[in-house]
Formats: C-alpha cells, structure tokens, sequence
C-alpha cells in the first residue's frame, strides 16, 4: 500500500518484475488477501502467496 491523491488514500501496488510496480484495484488486492496464507514474521504477521513453486510475500500488519 502506498499513498496516493489529496488527501492521501493507501493504493495497493504490486512489484510485476525487475523493480516495475503496478497498481492494482482493490478488489484484485482483496482476492490476493483472500487466497494468502498468513504466517508470523518478525514481531508482525505476514501474508505469503504461493504461484508456480515460489513464494512471495504480499504483506505485514
């Protein structure tokens, strides 16, 4: 999540390859989140996708 507007509104991005960001809806977001298994990570939770053997990580909270 990033801010983005006046006022400043949290817009999700996601990383396409090689430092490209791309911002997506929410409700892309939303689905990511829905499919997302959480983990716990440093003093946070985090939440980890799978796709093609490898995994990323969407977010902490």
């Amino acid at each position: 999540m990033e801010p983005f507007g006046d006022p400043p509104q949290p817009v999700p991005y996601i990383e396409v390859r090689d430092g490209l960001r791309a911002r997506i809806s929410r409700e892309a977001f939303y689905q990511l989140v829905d499919w997302a298994e959480e983990r716990a990570g440093d003093n946070c939770g985090q939440l980890w996708l799978h796709s093609d053997g490898e995994e990323f990580l969407l977010g902490e909270y």
